[in-house]
């Protein structure tokens, strides 16, 4: 049995289709689908109850982030492979549970299988490859026509993870010390440390449908968990070098030409003020400005953040195993 989980919060549209395109795969025989609600004051729980019947429903009274609801769902499961999956994720056929079991069964160090297929507002789609930097951002390598087979990454966005559950379990679950946001590049590169592969292919991809409606700025936390990563996860030489790392590629032409030109992975970070100033010339240089002054502020706090929590991060990147489950 495939147990998919689906973590939500005030997405009540989105996850009504992604249900909706699970359920149509017909595959309620192999197929548990749980539902992890985070606190959702938008009709969500009852949407779900009244709709989908057949989906279990967990409720928390609060947002308790991301990981912890995926570490919930996991928890409740009863398939031998988890599936995470994002609200606002699409299931293009049933084809894709079966080529994930089936690439999970490929060789034995295959520790995590998925793919994301971007689909933009007018209907034009592009396959996503993550691929870490040194400091721990990611750079979004995208492919117009699919990942052409199967493809190894750096990790894959939780909005479409297959993996084991004794292996999930293994690895210790997602670190809920992110709340939301690098938990899955976490969970990925700890898989990789152990010498297990996360792979992409074009039969494994979802679609998704990344919706910033009612989206806050989240500069600060991405910030605070990419440090966060970097301390947990990288070489000494790395994290000495981390400052100058930022620095360096906070000018790359990357990260410059992803906020001129608009685009959603720049974007989603910016506060809803400076993301409604649209992509006009006249704009423009205010909102380049102001962006660039969140960033940096947002990099300092996350720098002050992390330095409060230095012995404890240090203490669990010296342990020997870490278990969030």
């Amino acid at each position: 049995m495939i147990t998919a989980i689906i973590p939500s919060f005030n997405r009540g549209e989105e996850l009504h289709r992604c249900l909706t395109s699970l359920l149509a795969m017909g595959r309620q025989g192999d197929l548990e689908i749980i539902v992890v609600d985070n606190g959702s004051t938008d009709g969500t729980p009852e949407m779900v109850a009244e709709q989908f019947p057949g989906v279990r429903l967990l409720g928390n009274t609060t947002n308790v982030g991301a990981s912890r609801a995926k570490n919930q769902g996991a928890g409740q499961a009863a398939g031998e492979v988890l599936w995470f999956l994002d609200s606002d994720t699409v299931i293009p056929s049933g084809e894709v549970v079966d080529a994930a079991v089936t690439l999970l069964d490929s060789g034995d160090d295959v520790g995590a299988v998925g793919g994301e297929i971007y689909q933009y507002p007018d209907g034009a789609t592009e396959w996503r490859q993550k691929v870490l930097q040194l400091n721990g951002e990611t750079r979004t390598v995208s492919h117009a026509e699919g990942y052409g087979g199967t493809i190894t990454v750096d990790y894959l966005p939780s909005c479409n993870l297959f993996i084991r559950r004794e292996l999930f379990q293994e690895v210790g679950g997602f670190d809920p010390g992110y709340f939301f946001l690098m938990e899955d590049t976490d969970l990925c590169i700890r898989l990789v440390h152990q010498g297990y592969a996360c792979l992409a292919s074009d039969e494994t991809s979802v679609e998704h449908r990344l919706v910033l409606r009612g989206r806050k700025g989240d500069f600060f936390l991405g910030h605070r968990n990419r440090i966060r990563f970097a301390l947990l996860n990288m070489p000494a030489w790395q994290v000495a070098l981390l400052p100058v790392l930022d620095l360096a590629y906070a000018a790359s032409p990357y990260k410059v030409g992803a906020l001129l030109g608009g685009k959603i992975s720049a974007d989603k970070h910016l506060s809803p003020k400076v993301r409604a100033m649209g992509k006009g010339k006249a704009t423009l240089p205010l909102k380049v400005a102001l962006a660039g002054a969140d960033y940096f502020l947002s990099l300092a706090r996350g720098y002050l953040w992390n330095l409060g929590r230095l012995p404890e991060t240090v203490k669990l990147r010296l342990a020997q195993k870490r278990s969030f489950l």
